[in-house]
């Protein structure tokens, strides 16, 4: 028997049916089953995959934390706004994902940049 992963309760997270994670995937369905009930061992690409789509952390899925999001601490000179887009990012399912994004470029192509910081801060571009 296979490690168990939290896969089911990633998915149930981010309101995906196994059809739609494994759509996302590009893997079979019976695959998402097999991951999901401990009869397969996931590869750590496929981890990275699942986390990704189902927008939790790795560290979630192999059960070392309960808490999907892994949010750490702010940083002293964390821009709220910033943390806020980044949670709400991570709360989305991949379609809101992909409409986050698109809604986020065109905001930057229309809209003023800000000026950087002395820090060397730059735009939203620049953060990782």
């Amino acid at each position: 028997m296979a490690s168990t992963y939290n896969v089911k309760k990633a998915r149930e997270l981010a309101g995906m049916s196994q059809k739609e994670l494994a759509e996302a995937l590009n893997i079979a369905q019976q695959s998402v089953y097999y991951y999901e009930s401990g009869a397969r061992d996931i590869k750590a690409s496929m981890l990275l995959k699942i986390a990704n789509v189902t927008g939790v952390t790795v560290s979630y899925l192999l059960g070392t934390t309960n808490d999907p999001h892994g949010e750490a601490p702010a940083a002293p000179d964390s821009d709220p706004e910033f943390d806020r887009l980044a949670r709400n990012y991570r709360a989305l399912g991949p379609e809101g994902r992909a409409a986050l994004v698109a809604t986020s470029d065109a905001l930057a192509e229309r809209l003023p940049q800000a000026p950087e910081k002395a820090s060397g801060g730059g735009s939203v571009h620049d953060r990782a």
